[in-house]
Protein backbone atom coordinates (compact mmCIF):
# COMPACT_ATOMS: atom_id res chain seq x y z
CA UNK A 1 0.00 0.00 0.00
CA UNK A 2 3.07 2.23 0.63
CA UNK A 3 4.18 1.58 -2.71
CA UNK A 4 1.37 2.36 -4.35
CA UNK A 5 0.18 5.39 -2.69
CA UNK A 6 4.04 6.71 -3.78
CA UNK A 7 3.18 5.88 -7.10
CA UNK A 8 0.36 8.00 -7.27
CA UNK A 9 1.62 10.74 -5.44
CA UNK A 10 4.88 10.99 -8.09
CA UNK A 11 2.08 10.95 -10.74
CA UNK A 12 -0.11 13.67 -8.82
CA UNK A 13 3.25 15.90 -8.98
CA UNK A 14 4.33 15.53 -12.47
CA UNK A 15 0.71 16.15 -13.50
CA UNK A 16 1.15 19.84 -11.59
CA UNK A 17 4.31 20.33 -13.72
CA UNK A 18 2.77 20.07 -16.90
CA UNK A 19 0.26 21.97 -15.81
CA UNK A 20 2.40 24.77 -14.62
CA UNK A 21 4.75 24.55 -17.86
CA UNK A 22 1.65 24.29 -20.31
CA UNK A 23 0.46 27.51 -18.19
CA UNK A 24 4.31 29.55 -18.75
CA UNK A 25 4.02 28.71 -22.48
CA UNK A 26 0.41 30.24 -22.68
CA UNK A 27 0.95 32.89 -20.71
CA UNK A 28 1.68 36.21 -22.74
CA UNK A 29 4.71 37.24 -19.70
CA UNK A 30 7.23 39.50 -21.56
CA UNK A 31 10.35 39.27 -19.90
CA UNK A 32 12.25 42.61 -19.27
CA UNK A 33 15.36 43.17 -21.30
CA UNK A 34 18.56 41.29 -20.14
CA UNK A 35 20.58 44.56 -18.38
CA UNK A 36 18.94 46.10 -15.82
CA UNK A 37 20.68 49.05 -16.61
CA UNK A 38 19.45 49.21 -19.87
CA UNK A 39 15.88 49.87 -18.53
CA UNK A 40 16.98 53.72 -17.95
CA UNK A 41 18.94 54.20 -21.23
CA UNK A 42 16.45 55.56 -23.77
CA UNK A 43 18.23 58.23 -24.65
CA UNK A 44 21.97 59.98 -23.75
CA UNK A 45 21.77 63.03 -22.27
CA UNK A 46 24.29 64.46 -24.92
CA UNK A 47 24.71 64.45 -28.48
CA UNK A 48 28.31 64.37 -29.50
CA UNK A 49 27.37 64.57 -33.30
CA UNK A 50 26.45 67.88 -32.98
CA UNK A 51 29.28 70.61 -34.33
CA UNK A 52 28.36 73.78 -34.44
CA UNK A 53 27.43 73.23 -38.50
CA UNK A 54 25.35 70.52 -37.55
CA UNK A 55 23.41 72.48 -34.65
CA UNK A 56 22.96 75.64 -37.76
CA UNK A 57 21.98 72.52 -40.24
CA UNK A 58 19.09 71.43 -38.45
CA UNK A 59 18.07 75.12 -36.97
CA UNK A 60 17.62 75.91 -40.70
CA UNK A 61 15.84 72.53 -41.54
CA UNK A 62 13.89 73.44 -38.37
CA UNK A 63 13.35 77.01 -39.81
CA UNK A 64 12.79 75.87 -43.56
CA UNK A 65 9.71 73.35 -42.40
CA UNK A 66 8.05 75.82 -40.27
CA UNK A 67 8.05 78.49 -42.79
CA UNK A 68 6.84 76.10 -45.28
CA UNK A 69 4.06 74.57 -43.05
CA UNK A 70 2.77 78.39 -41.77
CA UNK A 71 0.93 78.90 -45.31
CA UNK A 72 2.66 82.58 -45.30
CA UNK A 73 0.84 83.82 -42.59
CA UNK A 74 2.87 85.04 -39.34
CA UNK A 75 1.14 86.51 -36.54
CA UNK A 76 2.32 89.62 -34.84
CA UNK A 77 4.73 88.33 -32.49
CA UNK A 78 6.61 87.51 -36.08
CA UNK A 79 8.41 84.26 -34.44
CA UNK A 80 8.13 80.46 -36.83
CA UNK A 81 6.87 78.12 -34.43
CA UNK A 82 5.64 80.23 -31.72
CA UNK A 83 2.22 81.36 -30.41
CA UNK A 84 -0.16 82.64 -33.21
CA UNK A 85 1.38 80.64 -35.70
CA UNK A 86 -1.06 79.90 -39.30
CA UNK A 87 -0.50 76.92 -41.19
CA UNK A 88 -3.68 76.18 -43.48
CA UNK A 89 -6.47 78.51 -41.78
CA UNK A 90 -4.95 76.49 -38.07
CA UNK A 91 -3.14 77.91 -35.19
CA UNK A 92 -2.89 76.53 -32.03
CA UNK A 93 -6.33 76.58 -30.59
CA UNK A 94 -7.84 75.37 -33.60
CA UNK A 95 -6.70 71.86 -34.24
CA UNK A 96 -10.15 70.13 -33.13
CA UNK A 97 -9.48 67.03 -32.96
CA UNK A 98 -6.76 64.91 -34.90
CA UNK A 99 -6.16 61.25 -34.68
CA UNK A 100 -3.80 59.06 -37.37
CA UNK A 101 -3.64 55.01 -37.74
CA UNK A 102 -0.30 53.87 -35.88
CA UNK A 103 0.84 50.33 -35.40
CA UNK A 104 2.40 49.95 -31.91
CA UNK A 105 5.57 48.12 -31.58
CA UNK A 106 6.79 46.66 -28.40
CA UNK A 107 10.78 47.37 -28.14
CA UNK A 108 12.81 44.79 -28.83
CA UNK A 109 15.74 45.89 -26.28
CA UNK A 110 15.52 47.76 -23.23
CA UNK A 111 17.23 50.74 -25.44
CA UNK A 112 15.58 50.28 -28.42
CA UNK A 113 12.79 52.83 -27.62
CA UNK A 114 13.65 54.86 -30.73
CA UNK A 115 13.89 52.43 -33.37
CA UNK A 116 10.59 50.87 -32.26
CA UNK A 117 9.03 54.80 -32.36
CA UNK A 118 10.73 55.26 -35.51
CA UNK A 119 9.36 52.25 -36.93
CA UNK A 120 5.45 53.05 -35.99
CA UNK A 121 6.33 56.45 -37.29
CA UNK A 122 7.53 54.82 -40.58
CA UNK A 123 4.76 52.30 -40.71
CA UNK A 124 1.79 54.92 -41.11
CA UNK A 125 4.27 56.27 -43.98
CA UNK A 126 4.27 52.46 -45.59
CA UNK A 127 0.58 52.03 -44.98
CA UNK A 128 -0.30 55.69 -47.00
CA UNK A 129 2.40 55.19 -49.64
CA UNK A 130 2.95 51.69 -50.28
CA UNK A 131 1.66 48.71 -48.03
CA UNK A 132 2.72 45.90 -49.90
CA UNK A 133 6.57 47.14 -49.29
CA UNK A 134 8.48 45.34 -46.48
CA UNK A 135 9.15 47.10 -43.25
CA UNK A 136 12.17 47.44 -42.10
CA UNK A 137 13.13 46.18 -38.62
CA UNK A 138 14.04 47.86 -35.18
CA UNK A 139 17.76 46.03 -35.84
CA UNK A 140 17.90 47.86 -38.95
CA UNK A 141 16.60 51.08 -37.99
CA UNK A 142 18.84 50.48 -34.52
CA UNK A 143 21.77 50.27 -37.27
CA UNK A 144 20.21 53.14 -39.42
CA UNK A 145 20.51 55.47 -35.76
CA UNK A 146 23.35 54.47 -34.60
CA UNK A 147 21.61 52.80 -31.75
CA UNK A 148 23.60 51.77 -29.06
CA UNK A 149 23.43 50.32 -25.54
CA UNK A 150 23.24 54.32 -24.43
CA UNK A 151 19.63 54.72 -26.37
CA UNK A 152 19.33 56.62 -29.58
CA UNK A 153 19.96 59.89 -30.67
CA UNK A 154 16.90 62.48 -31.66
CA UNK A 155 18.88 63.67 -34.51
CA UNK A 156 19.75 59.96 -35.57
CA UNK A 157 16.18 59.28 -36.00
CA UNK A 158 15.49 62.01 -37.99
CA UNK A 159 18.20 60.85 -40.23
CA UNK A 160 17.21 57.15 -40.29
CA UNK A 161 13.40 58.40 -41.26
CA UNK A 162 14.19 60.33 -43.59
CA UNK A 163 16.60 57.75 -45.74
CA UNK A 164 13.44 56.15 -46.73
CA UNK A 165 12.06 59.76 -48.47
CA UNK A 166 10.88 58.19 -51.65
CA UNK A 167 11.00 55.05 -50.49
CA UNK A 168 7.34 55.16 -48.85
CA UNK A 169 6.23 58.55 -50.17
CA UNK A 170 7.46 61.42 -49.08
CA UNK A 171 9.01 61.60 -45.28
CA UNK A 172 10.50 64.75 -44.37
CA UNK A 173 11.17 64.91 -40.66
CA UNK A 174 13.28 67.75 -38.88
CA UNK A 175 15.52 67.18 -35.58
CA UNK A 176 14.50 70.52 -33.21
CA UNK A 177 15.23 71.57 -29.78
CA UNK A 178 12.40 73.26 -27.25
CA UNK A 179 14.58 75.45 -24.92
CA UNK A 180 15.75 78.17 -28.19
CA UNK A 181 11.82 78.53 -28.44
CA UNK A 182 10.09 82.04 -27.19
CA UNK A 183 6.87 80.19 -26.63
CA UNK A 184 8.37 76.31 -26.18
CA UNK A 185 4.82 75.12 -25.16
CA UNK A 186 3.41 76.79 -28.21
CA UNK A 187 5.63 75.65 -30.29
CA UNK A 188 5.20 72.07 -29.23
CA UNK A 189 1.24 72.04 -29.60
CA UNK A 190 2.04 74.07 -33.23
CA UNK A 191 4.10 71.13 -34.37
CA UNK A 192 2.86 68.32 -33.40
CA UNK A 193 -0.73 69.45 -34.27
CA UNK A 194 0.74 70.91 -37.72
CA UNK A 195 2.16 67.64 -38.15
CA UNK A 196 -0.54 65.18 -37.99
CA UNK A 197 -3.29 67.62 -39.49
CA UNK A 198 -1.10 68.48 -42.37
CA UNK A 199 -2.96 67.35 -45.54
CA UNK A 200 -0.10 67.45 -48.13
CA UNK A 201 2.63 64.76 -48.48
CA UNK A 202 1.19 63.55 -46.13
CA UNK A 203 2.39 65.28 -42.91
CA UNK A 204 4.24 63.68 -40.40
CA UNK A 205 4.19 61.46 -37.14
CA UNK A 206 6.33 63.20 -34.80
CA UNK A 207 8.21 61.47 -32.65
CA UNK A 208 9.42 62.89 -29.07
CA UNK A 209 11.57 62.18 -26.45
CA UNK A 210 10.36 62.07 -23.02
CA UNK A 211 11.52 62.32 -19.23
CA UNK A 212 8.95 59.62 -17.74
CA UNK A 213 8.42 60.91 -14.19
CA UNK A 214 6.69 64.21 -15.85
CA UNK A 215 3.93 61.93 -17.98
CA UNK A 216 1.33 60.94 -14.87
CA UNK A 217 0.43 57.68 -16.09
CA UNK A 218 4.15 56.59 -15.21
CA UNK A 219 3.70 57.59 -11.58
CA UNK A 220 7.06 58.77 -11.28
CA UNK A 221 8.92 56.20 -12.91
CA UNK A 222 12.13 58.14 -14.39
CA UNK A 223 13.62 57.35 -17.57
CA UNK A 224 14.57 58.94 -21.21
CA UNK A 225 12.08 57.40 -23.65
CA UNK A 226 11.08 57.69 -27.15
CA UNK A 227 7.16 57.70 -28.05
CA UNK A 228 5.27 58.82 -31.21
CA UNK A 229 2.40 60.84 -31.57
CA UNK A 230 -0.79 59.88 -33.10
CA UNK A 231 -3.59 61.91 -32.31
CA UNK A 232 -4.38 65.94 -30.66
CA UNK A 233 -7.32 66.99 -29.12
CA UNK A 234 -8.20 70.33 -27.98
CA UNK A 235 -11.83 70.33 -27.90
CA UNK A 236 -11.57 70.17 -24.12
CA UNK A 237 -9.90 72.28 -21.36
CA UNK A 238 -7.32 69.49 -20.86
CA UNK A 239 -5.40 69.28 -24.15
CA UNK A 240 -4.15 65.65 -24.78
CA UNK A 241 -2.01 64.12 -27.53
CA UNK A 242 -2.65 60.17 -28.24
CA UNK A 243 0.60 58.68 -27.16
CA UNK A 244 1.54 55.38 -29.06
CA UNK A 245 4.23 53.68 -26.43
CA UNK A 246 6.99 50.58 -27.74
CA UNK A 247 7.66 50.44 -24.07
CA UNK A 248 8.54 46.22 -23.12
CA UNK A 249 6.96 47.08 -19.68
CA UNK A 250 3.10 46.28 -20.83
CA UNK A 251 1.93 48.49 -17.64
CA UNK A 252 3.20 51.54 -20.00
CA UNK A 253 3.02 49.83 -23.66
CA UNK A 254 0.39 51.05 -25.96
CA UNK A 255 -1.96 54.13 -26.96
CA UNK A 256 -2.39 56.41 -24.26
CA UNK A 257 -4.46 60.20 -24.54
CA UNK A 258 -1.77 61.67 -22.34
CA UNK A 259 -2.27 65.41 -20.90
CA UNK A 260 0.05 68.09 -22.81
CA UNK A 261 0.06 70.01 -19.72
CA UNK A 262 2.41 73.07 -19.10
CA UNK A 263 5.94 73.88 -18.05
CA UNK A 264 4.84 73.62 -13.92
CA UNK A 265 2.25 70.97 -14.21
CA UNK A 266 2.64 67.47 -15.76
CA UNK A 267 2.27 66.19 -19.13
CA UNK A 268 4.08 65.17 -22.46
CA UNK A 269 4.99 68.85 -23.20
CA UNK A 270 6.74 69.19 -19.78
CA UNK A 271 8.33 65.62 -19.67
CA UNK A 272 9.48 66.76 -23.21
CA UNK A 273 10.88 70.05 -22.35
CA UNK A 274 12.99 68.39 -19.17
CA UNK A 275 14.15 65.81 -21.54
CA UNK A 276 15.34 68.71 -23.61
CA UNK A 277 16.91 70.75 -20.90
CA UNK A 278 19.49 67.96 -19.47
CA UNK A 279 21.46 68.13 -22.22
CA UNK A 280 22.07 68.17 -26.03
CA UNK A 281 20.33 65.59 -27.71
CA UNK A 282 17.29 67.45 -29.22
CA UNK A 283 13.18 67.11 -28.20
CA UNK A 284 11.13 66.44 -30.93
CA UNK A 285 11.26 64.38 -34.53
CA UNK A 286 8.85 66.12 -36.66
Amino acid sequence: MRIKYLRGSKRFCMSLAVVAMTALLVSPVYAAPNSPRSLENGAPVEDPTLTQAEIRRWAELTAAKEQALQGGEVSSQGTVGAMGIISEGLAVGSFGFVTRDVPNFRQETGWWCGPASARQSLAWHRRVSNPRLPLPSQATLAGRIGTTQSGSLTTGIARALNSYNGVFGRVNYAASDLTNQSNPLWAFRWRVGISLHHSASPGTVPVILVQTRYVPRYEGRSSRHYISISGYDERATVVKMRSVDPHWDSRFFGAHWDPVGTSTTRGLFRACLEADRAGTNMAMVW
